[in-house]
C-alpha cells in the first residue's frame, strides 16, 4: 500500500512534523520519490513509526535513548543479544524505575531469581525493577485501604437502616443488628492490615491463609 505523507500520518497516529523530524535524523527510511518534494510510503513507514511511538509513549524512553535502542535494532553486525542488552538498559532508565529500591524489595527479587535458577549479574539494569516492586507494594497497600474504607462506610449505612428500621421479631431483630455491628467492627480491624510496620514488611513471607487462595508466595525459612 503506497500513501503519501499525510496519508501516513493518519495511519500511523504520528504527527506529519514528527515524520519529517525522523526523516530529518535517519530513523525513518525516506520514500520512494514520486516528484518534487513528494514521496510514497509503504506498510514498513507504518511499522517503523509505530516501533519508535512504542519506544517513546509505552517504554517512557527518552528520545535519545529510544535512538540508541533504534541504532542497535538497524545494526546487522550486533547480535540479537546485544539488541536485547540495548533495550533494557534503555527502559531501565526511564522515569517508571526512578528511585532507590528499599533492601526489603532487592532481597524479595534476589529470592525469584534464586528460585528460578536465573543466572544475573550484579551489574544487571533488571535489577531496578526492585524499584517498581515497591511501587506496586505501596499501590497494593492503598487499593486495600480504599476498598476496606468503602466497605466500612457502605457497612455503616446498612447499620444506621437496620437499627433505625422495625424487624418485627425482637430476637430476630437483635441477631440481624448484632451481626451488622460485628461485621462493621471487623471492617475496622481489617484498616489495621493496610498499615504494616517496617519489621512487618522486612519479615514479610506472603500472604498465608484459607480465605486468600494462596497458601504460600514464599518458602519458609
Amino acid at each position: 500500500m503506497r500513501m503519501r505523507m499525510s496519508q501516513l500520518s493518519v495511519t500511523s497516529g504520528v504527527t506529519v512534523p514528527s515524520i519529517k523530524y525522523y526523516l530529518r535524523e535517519g530513523r525513518l527510511p525516506a520514500g520512494e520519490p514520486t516528484g518534487v518534494n513528494q514521496a510514497d510510503h509503504g506498510d514498513a513507514h507504518v511499522r517503523r513509526l509505530r516501533f519508535i511511538r512504542a519506544l517513546i509513549d509505552i517504554g517512557g524512553l527518552s528520545v535519545a535513548s529510544a535512538h540508541g535502542v533504534i541504532d542497535a535494532v538497524d545494526d546487522p553486525a550486533l547480535p540479537l543479544s546485544h539488541v536485547f542488552a540495548t533495550a533494557q538498559r534503555a527502559v531501565s532508565q526511564c522515569a517508571a524505575y526512578a528511585g532507590t529500591p528499599t533492601e526489603a524489595a532487592l532481597e524479595r527479587l534476589a529470592g525469584v531469581v534464586s528460585r528460578r535458577g536465573w543466572r544475573v549479574a550484579p551489574g544487571n539494569p533488571g535489577l531496578v525493577a526492585a524499584a517498581v516492586i515497591d511501587a506496586f507494594a505501596a499501590a497494593m497497600w492503598a487499593v486495600m485501604a480504599t476498598s476496606i474504607i468503602v466497605l466500612w462506610v457502605a457497612t455503616l449505612l446498612v447499620c444506621l437502616l437496620l437499627f433505625r428500621a422495625s424487624l418485627g421479631d425482637r430476637t430476630r431483630a437483635l441477631a440481624i443488628r448484632a451481626g451488622a455491628a460485628i461485621s462493621l467492627l471487623g471492617l475496622g480491624l481489617g484498616y489495621l492490615m493496610t498499615s504494616p510496620t517496617a519489621t512487618q514488611l522486612a519479615n514479610f513471607r506472603g500472604i498465608r491463609g484459607h480465605h486468600s487462595g494462596v497458601r504460600r508466595l514464599a518458602p519458609r525459612p
